[in-house]
């Protein structure tokens, strides 16, 4: 086979149900100078074997089995790193291609467009089959400089950061590969790794095209239901990764500038887990709630919770701020409370300020 133009990379882990649906949609795929890497990460059910069936079915396919699960993200760091097209498409393993000539159609985009990331047209799909509603933003058209083209995503909300749904080249990923930090992750990986590459892009292209991927709901992990421990160990590590990235930007030479984009996305990823909250025992919310502080500042949380009580009415209210005085029977460092208590002071909501003050007032005692 000649070099690939194309590389879909597809991370794969205990997924047998949906990943015959994703391989079919692959190997039917009419256009010969294409390649899929498919990044078995760690698998215990049946994926594994059902990956290598397909390869000896298709030359085009190449199987990398990893020994432990490591999560998305490094499978499609590795996935990266062993690809040899001059774009990469990531390919979720429950997910599928629209069409046999998707691929074509995306290599005719890439050379039409010549962009580090071209956005192209998904199609959301519940298990069932019927087509459904899913949110990707407006269709932009051009944007050219990585400030823009990350502005555009995390302050501007003018389309979303899946991985998925858009096709970069190749070189770019390789090139920022050294640089992502490979950590285990549970959420999030893909607003980490492409809040990475927007910030080495130059071009953006955002076009209507048929179909090319199709996205099924309710097939992964963010669908499943929400429980106190999964929340504790998987959703409040989630703001971890902007820490992450601003490690990463101050030693940018541009990186102030990208200031505003991480303070949006961390007030963005904690107002989401204190959404998660709802579906969560309230008995459970202060120990999810301490969770959460190790990795997001006491003002932010304390922001995000203003705002979701704001929108209560009395014993509402009066319950949350019950669970952030729980809190302190958890242990919480003492040293902090005076720090708080300037940062509550500023918050607008003046219930909520005199209530969370007159517990940190307590606990201070």
């Amino acid at each position: 086979m000649n070099k690939p133009k194309l590389s879909f990379v597809v991370a794969i882990y205990n997924i047998q149900e949906f990943l015959p649906g994703c391989l079919k949609s692959l190997v039917s795929q009419t256009e010969k100078e294409i390649e899929f890497i498919l990044v078995d990460d760690g698998s215990t059910d049946l994926s594994s074997k059902i990956a290598d069936d397909f390869a000896k079915t298709d030359a085009r396919i190449k199987v990398i089995h990893l020994k432990y699960n490591r999560g998305s993200l490094n499978a499609r760091l590795v996935g990266i790193r062993e690809s040899l097209g001059d774009w990469i498409c990531f390919v979720d393993g429950d997910d599928c291609l629209g069409y046999p000539d998707a691929a074509k159609d995306l290599i005719n985009l890439m050379r039409e467009y010549d962009a580090d990331i071209l956005r192209f047209s998904t199609e959301a799909r519940k298990l069932d089959g019927t087509q459904c509603d899913f949110w990707r933003g407006d269709y932009l058209g051009s944007i050219n400089g990585s400030l823009r083209i990350n502005r555009a995503c995390f302050v501007n909300y003018q389309y979303s950061w899946e991985i998925w749904g858009k096709c970069y080249r190749a070189s770019l990923l390789k090139g920022i590969l050294p640089k992502i930090r490979n950590e285990r992750l549970s959420a999030a990986e893909d607003v980490y790794l492409y809040f990475m590459i927007t910030t080495v892009a130059e071009t953006f292209v955002s076009v209507r095209s048929k179909a090319i991927y199709i996205y099924m709901v309710g097939s992964g992990i963010t669908s499943a239901n929400i429980c106190t421990d999964k929340f504790i160990n998987n959703f409040a590590k989630e703001p971890i990764i902007c820490k992450w990235l601003r490690d990463y930007l101050q030693k940018t030479e541009c990186g102030a500038d990208f200031n505003d984009s991480l303070d949006q996305l961390l007030h963005h990823l904690t107002d989401n887990q204190i959404n998660r909250l709802s579906d969560i025992d309230i008995n459970d919310w202060p120990k999810c709630i301490y969770a959460l502080s190790d990795n997001v500042c006491s003002e932010v949380i304390f922001e995000c919770l203003n705002r979701r009580m704001r929108l209560k009415e009395g014993k509402i209210k009066i319950d949350q701020a019950w669970i952030l005085d729980s809190m302190r029977e958890q242990n919480l460092s003492h040293a902090p409370f005076n720090r708080l208590l300037e940062r509550v002071s500023r918050i607008k909501n003046g219930f909520i300020r005199k209530k969370i003050r007159k517990i940190l007032l307590r606990w201070s005692r």
